[in-house]
């Protein structure tokens, strides 16, 4: 057996990647120190450095390894990418967007070396099935190509059916927009024999490597309609806008069989009956990425045993509760109308698309789940969210952020406090650590007033927005741009009543 499968075995591979990324960070130390300089390491060991540091949230020591690497060899349109990617998960939101603009100039130039100006195809390259936000983000890259904020060509995207990412079954559903390969083999051959023909091998890899990064499109930025480059988020909240504006509906919907199919199977297998109205509820907690949390706490999560009074407000008025996620969640005490679907054994892929299509609107946090709905056209009310800063770009689900409290004066910090400072941008509990500031979670008569806001412009008579409401809103997105924020989902017009004076 390799030393590899012995470490494996033994369940020593979390140690044995914490010891390499000890190793590899040794010479990082000994450049800053001065020792010697990062250039003067192999090109592959600097990746390899940059990548341990990145697995232990190192962001800076990742960052300049990269660069070293890169003045190696500038053409390297994914090291460029790969750098803008560290910046981002670091919260140096503004650095990234400007690796992203690198990126994109980079792979302009990359395309005339290689002949490739006029290829039919875009390459969405393997960012795109790291998760199922990520896959449901397939939306928001659809509509810019639509609005024609893309040249227009045949989107590329490959896939290993064996190794299927979550959210897979939304492939095929947009699938009448982008052409999904599927293999069992190597995902980059199924797309070089589309690039470059059955005879793709008279390329050597590494030629073909570049070729098909000139030609792609990751996930993390994309064109705002203006011509500059914008990380995801603020990309896809100028999409919603500009396709909001034109008019135009979800890409998505459910055939009638479909959903005929969909409510007998969940009232045979869950009780749901084929005429009942329903809420999808799914609170985010670290059990699904265990591994990242462990080595990257994160502020998204939250406690759904704060949410009973939510509940409660959707079976009072005739509705059911289903409780979307996995089966690491906390299970819920059993009670009438409400389904634990997250933690039941049958549970599926299918099934988790198809109760965010058909679901009458959604209450979530901050996660990829929460960008499912809106594909569909259901509204969400996005609560516990954080950071305040990066709302989800769908504009018309509603959110109520985690506010941030100092704890020197027992006060809240204002909106533009937050927006001005990374309280109100970062996702990870490190950044808090030795200060005096101290992350809140919504308080379970906000998470009500929410449901209660959504609810009635779901079924009707909406609550209905006053001067006062509509300018304190505005006054929050003026807040939010000042700080090179953007407008996204709504802030919900009760948590600004009750918080009005955090506008000051």
């Amino acid at each position: 057996m390799t030393l590899k499968g012995v470490v494996r075995r033994l369940g020593l591979m979390g140690v044995a990647r914490s010891i390499l990324s000890m190793i590899l960070i040794v010479p990082y130390m000994l450049a800053r120190w001065r020792v010697f300089k990062l250039t003067a390491l192999p090109r592959r060991w600097l990746i390899e450095m940059g990548n341990a540091a990145l697995a232990q949230a190192r962001h800076r020591a990742a960052i300049d390894a990269y660069i070293a690497a890169l003045s190696v060899r500038p053409d390297d349109a994914l090291l460029r990418l790969q750098i803008g990617v560290a910046s981002f998960l670091g919260g140096h939101y503004r650095e990234a967007e400007k690796w992203f603009i690198s990126t994109s100039q980079a792979k302009h130039f990359e395309t005339v070396r290689w002949g490739l100006t006029n290829t039919p195809y875009r390459v969405l390259d393997s960012s795109w099935l790291l998760a199922i936000g990520h896959v449901a983000f397939l939306d928001t890259y659809i509509k810019a190509a639509e609005l024609g904020w893309l040249p227009k060509k045949t989107a590329l995207l490959a896939c290993n059916p064996s190794a299927a990412p979550a959210g897979w079954p939304l492939l095929s559903m947009f699938g009448q927009h982008i052409r999904v390969l599927t293999t069992q083999t190597s995902t980059s051959h199924a797309i070089d024999e589309i690039l470059h023909g059955p005879n793709f091998n008279r390329h050597d890899q590494t030629s073909r490597d570049y070729m098909r990064a000139a030609v792609s499109q990751p996930f993390w930025y994309g064109p705002n309609g203006k011509g500059r480059t914008r990380w995801y988020a603020p990309f896809a909240a100028s999409v919603e806008a500009a396709w909001k504006a034109a008019g135009r509906g979800p890409l998505l919907s459910l055939s009638a069989s479909d959903r005929i199919l969909f409510r007998r199977t969940m009232e045979e297998l869950y009780g749901l009956p084929t005429d009942a109205w329903f809420a999808v509820l799914h609170v985010r907690e670290p059990g699904y990425h265990a591994a990242w949390h462990r080595r990257h706490p994160g502020t998204r999560n939250a406690d759904i045993r704060t949410y009973d009074k939510a509940i409660d407000f959707v079976l009072s008025h005739g509705g059911w509760v289903v409780r979307g996620g996995d089966p690491t969640m906390t299970k819920i005490a059993p009670r009438e109308r409400v389904i634990d679907y997250a933690t039941s054994p049958l549970r599926s892929p299918e099934i988790d698309i198809l109760l965010c299509a058909d679901c009458q609107y959604f209450i979530g946090t901050n996660s990829g789940y929460s960008v499912v709905p809106p594909t569909f056209g259901t509204r969400c009310a996005l609560t516990n969210w954080s950071p305040i800063g990066i709302p989800n770009w769908y504009l018309d689900d509603v959110y109520i952020p985690k506010l941030v409290r100092r704890r020197g004066d027992n006060r809240l910090l204002t909106f533009t406090e937050l927006f001005s400072s990374f309280a109100g941008w970062s996702q990870f509990q490190r950044d808090f650590r030795k200060t005096d500031l101290l992350i809140e979670d919504d308080d379970p008569e906000d998470l009500l007033a929410i449901v209660q806001e959504l609810h009635a412009e779901v079924f009707g008579p909406a609550d209905p927005v006053s001067a006062e409401d509509a300018a304190r809103l505005r006054r929050f997105n003026e807040i939010a741009v000042a700080h090179d924020g953007y407008v996204g989902s709504r802030m919900s017009y009760r948590f600004l009543a009750k918080y009005a004076y955090l506008l000051e």
